[in-house]
């Protein structure tokens, strides 16, 4: 199974497009450069702005909710690329293409975060797993966990790919020193991460360490965003924790 092709770029490069060829009619009847200002200029504005703060909000909200299941991380992933990048270009024609002062650094900072987005968006296509974690091979037969490795190398302080790679580990082998090392990384980088918590609570059950997987379970519930049902399989996931004999965790 493969992903789909980059159709989140092209959606947005035909909507950029679209409000281009509406610019330059207004540029064309009005004879001037629409002010930032004026009505046209404010709404280029508003929307822009509207459209990058939803970029920076709602897709990390719904990755830290990955057991939620608020619709494929997918396409809560193409949206996300989508508002990244008409939700700038937006504020560029709201600028006048002026970039004096204020504004001008605002401008440069807005091009650094688009450029930092199509890198993510890279490494995040170099990964051979599906969005809802099913492992895939990839073409020279690399697996999930291995490509999982390597990004969390060239990335070790993205918690995301951190808590992928404690699935990965932990979907293969939940009593392995890697799987416990991992996931508690994991857990560090971002304790507010519903998939870390969690992967983490399951190792500890296995491990039989019953008293951490409680508080990790508990700390679990605790986040915002996780589904009752979510919590419910925490607990009956604690129910089975066999205490370790002393010396064998």
């Amino acid at each position: 199974m493969r992903r789909t092709g980059n159709r989140e770029i092209w959606f947005s490069l035909l909507a950029m497009l679209l409000i281009g060829g509406i610019y330059a009619i207004v540029v064309w009847q009005t004879k001037a450069v629409p002010a930032a200002a004026g009505l046209f200029g404010h709404l280029l504005g508003i929307v822009g702005f509207l459209m990058m703060l939803m970029t920076e909000i709602l897709y990390t909200l719904r990755k830290r909710s990955q057991l939620a299941r608020w619709g494929r991380m997918s396409d809560w992933l193409q949206f996300h690329i989508f508002t990244g990048l008409v939700g700038p270009f937006l504020v560029l024609l709201h600028t006048s293409w002026k970039f004096n002062g204020l504004a001008g650094i605002v401008t440069l900072l807005t091009v650094i975060i688009v450029a930092s987005g199509f890198v993510g968006r890279y490494i995040y296509t170099r990964i051979p797993r599906t969005v809802e974690g099913v492992e895939l091979e990839s073409p020279a037969g690399e697996s999930q966990s291995a490509a999982l490795a390597r990004a969390r190398k060239l990335e070790p302080k993205n918690a995301t790919i951190a808590a992928d790679y404690c699935r990965a580990l932990a979907d293969k082998d939940l009593k392995a020193a890697v799987t416990l090392e991992e996931c508690r990384a994991a857990v560090v980088l971002d304790g507010s991460y519903a998939l870390a918590r969690y992967e983490l609570g399951k190792v500890l059950v296995a491990k039989g360490d019953c008293a951490a997987a409680k508080v990790e379970f508990d700390k679990f519930s605790a986040l915002a965003g996780v589904k009752p049902e979510a919590k419910a399989k925490a607990q009956e996931i604690l129910k089975t924790c066999a205490p370790a004999k002393s010396g064998k965790k």
